[in-house]
């Protein structure tokens, strides 16, 4: 990947607000956002909080468990 393109995945916190939508769609992608983000029973909203979990506990060293 060239950097232009890894910088428009990034969902670091300083970025939340402005990069939100497009780390959703990365994760997920863009029609189920639009379609199922505003769900009220938050089944799409709890998915991205878990993957955004798990991907922070990975950064913090939690990959080194899967290497051993």
């Amino acid at each position: 990947m060239s950097a232009p393109e890894t910088a428009s995945w990034s969902c670091a916190p300083h970025d939340e607000e402005e990069h939100a939508g497009s780390c959703r769609a990365a994760l997920i992608g863009p029609r189920r956002v639009h379609a199922d983000w505003s769900d009220p029973h938050d089944h799409l909203r709890d998915r991205i909080r878990r993957a955004v979990s798990r991907g922070r506990a990975l950064m913090n060293g939690g990959y080194l468990n899967s290497l051993v």
